[in-house]
């Protein structure tokens, strides 16, 4: 078993947000006031080849001075190392 946690960085470079009315996918936006950069806290647990990772942003996901929506992205996930 191994446990390994870091910081992170990532860079977003496009983002588009759609939506589906009466099965027609519509872009509602590409025009999207996000940061472009973030930093993520990373944690990753390994038993041999099954693998549990969680990482949540340090970040906010939209810029602050564009947009009132405060999100701070989360993911949690499971993976198989070969």
């Amino acid at each position: 078993m191994a446990f390994s946690f870091g910081p992170e960085f990532e860079w977003r470079f496009s983002m588009k947000s759609f939506t589906y009315l009466q099965n027609n996918k519509l872009m509602v936006s590409d025009n999207l006031a996000y940061n472009p950069f973030g930093v993520n806290a990373l944690a990753v647990l390994n038993f041999k080849s099954f693998v549990i990772f969680g990482r949540t942003g340090l970040t906010q996901l939209f810029n602050q001075d564009n947009s009132p929506i405060r999100v701070t992205p989360v993911n949690l996930g499971i993976g198989f190392s070969f």
